[in-house]
């Protein structure tokens, strides 16, 4: 018995002027990682026909967080991030995920751990 991992996509969406957010898609469902501004992510998400399914957010600088509120507002996702960095996102109240955590995406296993920089993923 063989077995085929399911295929994703992997889209970078620049944000602000020198930042970048990261869409990853599969199976019908989307995850964001890090929401620097909505506008370019929600305009990309609308031009591929997807929703927004979880946000993924690394740490807390306003440089990754400043577009949850009105993604959470348009698309109602799941946002995750670390416990120990919760009081300071005070965009994540309501849905939200914290700490280690894992996710499936189709056939792919995710893994988050918060670390002194932020989440890893493996």
């Amino acid at each position: 018995m063989s077995f085929e991992p399911t295929a994703f996509e992997i889209v970078t969406v620049p944000c602000l002027s020198d930042n970048y957010a990261f869409l990853i898609h599969v199976d019908g469902r989307t995850a964001l990682v890090d929401a620097p501004e909505a506008a370019p992510v929600a305009a990309e998400l609308s031009a591929r026909g997807w929703t927004l399914d979880e946000i993924w957010i690394t740490h807390h600088h306003t440089d990754h967080i400043d577009g949850v509120p009105a993604l959470r507002q348009t698309f109602e996702p799941l946002v995750r991030g670390a416990e120990r960095r919760r009081h300071l996102c005070v965009c994540w109240h309501g849905r939200a995920g914290f700490g280690r955590f894992r996710t499936h995406a189709g056939s792919y296993r995710v893994l988050c751990q918060g670390r002194a920089g932020g989440l890893y993923g493996r």
